[in-house]
């Protein structure tokens, strides 16, 4: 609790002497009715909560979206006065103990201290000096009849108790009942006792009627806040200390010790520890089977001679917080009572690695397959995923989008291209989805045009990458030398016929002026590299071994006085 002020002062003086008087009160076992009936309690499942608004009392509004951990134990004890503690040792703890410490009575009558902590932190300690805890157990009753439960926490508490196996319900009788919600946080169970706000370390009695022996459900709801001291004890009217644990004499601490995060599709290794909890200091438990369930997910692994547990999973759920935790369960002749530890646990988007791999040279007018694949780190194929090609930018982009097969691998087709001449781009994108993250790389290419009938051509000695030709001229044989001799003088450099577009093709024209070259030519053209040429009476004809782009200069005309030059750019083919 927060140090108080001088108007706080008086009070809490007042209250400080009731304090004193009914700890010493507590000291000493109060005289339990005749009809009181046995109480143990069974495995307490604690689950923490940073409280950022340093609420006094426990407050689910305020709670945020996750718990910071989980964790398992025998009482409920926590950092309980030494005038509560019947233990042959002295544990160290106390009211001002942080972080917040269980005291657990063991047989032979020392007591083992167990932190409350796990991977979001220790509970009293930042980030969580200030937290909100929900307690979960089982009591069993020996009788039907009125327990007195003694209470003593600082800061608020809520007590709350389900019904039996057969229906029978707990009901409040006196005692403690003030600034109580309607029902338990975690269970929805009705309350049968509750000092829920700020307050000083105070013993407050709650007596409860069990209408029959049996195994009862209850939570504990408990707040800490505004530094200072900080304990949780629930005991009864029967006996100093905690109600006594049900069941097998070694308590267990299980700590979970892993990792909190990984990428969805990738290995995790889970790790755990294992201790006696009922030695001072607690005792590592060698091979023992702990359990591991991840979401939907479950592997298992024994202990080590350290108490060591591991094993390994593969996330294979969405990405987003899900449930972690950790179970020892013995066999029912073990001497030792089962334990775990929960944590929330973030799988995350795996990285998705997207590649063009379509054409890089692309005719103008004509349909193109374009492609790319997606693979989980670049490695592993990333099926049933849709891939968007887009050829170009701006208003003028060309878009289409494919399904990625087995191998990783989408195409799709743009009927007609219709791009801006010379170099441009392909971007293939992967929006992502709940598994990988977004993903998209881009592609260069070169877009060119077919002349709309026949084509300029080029001799094959010399024509390569980085090139300067000449494709129309009264001087093309000349400047167009061939591997098989020399061009007839009468061919100016335009094949009027072609059998196709494709290497291997053949083509044919007349000689001269006779072969109606186009009026203009693309600024990206597609020539015929030919070898042989030559002629038969007026038509000349040759081979089209080869085919390559040409980024065209100004200056030309279908008269051949006004020559057609330009510079290799790329070879189409082969």
């Amino acid at each position: 609790m927060a140090a108080p002020t001088s108007l706080q002062r008086s009070i809490l003086f007042g209250i400080s002497g009731v304090l004193a008087t009914t700890l010493s009160l507590a000291s000493a076992p109060l005289a339990a009715e005749a009809t009181a009936p046995s109480v143990t309690i069974g495995t307490v499942h604690g689950t923490f909560y940073a409280n950022p608004s340093d609420t006094g009392g426990f407050d689910p509004a305020h709670l945020p979206a996750f718990s910071a951990f989980s964790q398992d134990f025998p009482v409920i004890a926590f950092d309980s006065p030494p005038s509560q503690q019947v233990c042959s040792n002295n544990t160290g703890v106390n009211t001002a103990t942080r972080p917040f410490t269980d005291v657990v009575p063991n047989p032979d009558g020392t007591c083992s201290p167990i932190v409350a902590q796990g991977p979001g932190g220790q509970a009293g300690v930042s980030p969580l000096a200030s937290f909100e805890a929900a307690f979960t157990a089982d009591l069993t009753v020996g009788a039907a009849g009125l327990v007195t439960f003694n209470v003593l926490a600082d800061d608020g508490w809520v007590l709350a108790a389900g019904p039996s196996a057969s229906g029978s319900q707990p009901a409040f009788v006196s005692g403690s009942l003030q600034f109580a919600p309607p029902s338990g946080f975690a269970t929805k169970f009705p309350v049968i006792g509750a000092y829920n706000t700020l307050s000083a370390p105070t013993l407050r009695p709650v007596t409860v009627s069990f209408p029959s022996a049996g195994v009862y459900p209850i939570e504990v709801d408990y707040s800490e806040c505004c530094a200072g001291e900080l304990v949780l004890l629930l005991g009864t009217d029967q006996g100093l200390g905690p109600i006594p644990a049900t069941g097998a004499a070694h308590a267990t601490a299980l700590s979970y010790t892993g990792p909190t995060h990984q990428d969805f599709g990738d290995a995790a290794t889970l790790t755990a520890q294992l201790a006696d909890a009922s030695t001072t200091p607690s005792t590592p438990l060698a091979d023992q089977s702990v359990s591991f369930t991840l979401g939907t997910q479950t592997c298992s692994g024994l202990t080590d001679g350290a108490g060591n547990a591991a094993c390994t999973l593969v996330p294979n759920q969405a990405a987003g917080t899900v449930p972690l935790t950790a179970t020892f369960s013995p066999p029912a002749a073990s001497p030792f009572r089962g334990s775990s530890a929960a944590t929330p646990f973030t799988v995350t988007l795996e990285e998705a690695v997207i590649q063009y791999t379509g054409p890089s040279l692309i005719a103008n007018t004509r349909g193109v397959t374009l492609s790319a694949t997606l693979k989980e780190d670049g490695v592993t194929p990333i099926p049933g995923r849709t891939i968007t090609l887009t050829q170009g930018t701006g208003l003028g982009a060309q878009s289409c989008a494919g399904l990625t097969d087995a191998s990783g691998s989408a195409s799709c087709v743009i009927a007609g291209v219709s791009q801006p001449l010379g170099p441009g781009s392909v971007l293939a994108s992967f929006t992502g989805d709940g598994f990988y993250v977004p993903a998209s790389s881009t592609g260069t290419t070169l877009v060119f045009e077919f002349l709309t009938s026949g084509s300029f051509v080029v001799g094959n000695k010399g024509a390569s990458a980085g090139a300067p030709v000449t494709f129309w001229g009264a001087q093309w044989a000349t400047l167009n030398p061939l591997s098989s001799g020399s061009a007839p003088a009468s061919f100016k450099g335009f094949a009027e016929t072609t059998s196709s577009t494709d290497c291997g093709a053949s083509w044919s024209t007349d000689t001269g002026n006779s072969s109606n070259a186009p009026a203009n030519v693309p600024s990206y053209m597609a020539v015929v590299v030919a070898n042989p040429v030559s002629q038969s009476g007026s038509v000349i004809s040759g081979g089209a071994p080869a085919m390559v782009i040409v980024q065209t200069n100004p200056g030309y005309a279908p008269d051949p006085a006004f020559p057609g030059t330009g510079t290799i750019v790329a070879v189409l083919c082969p």
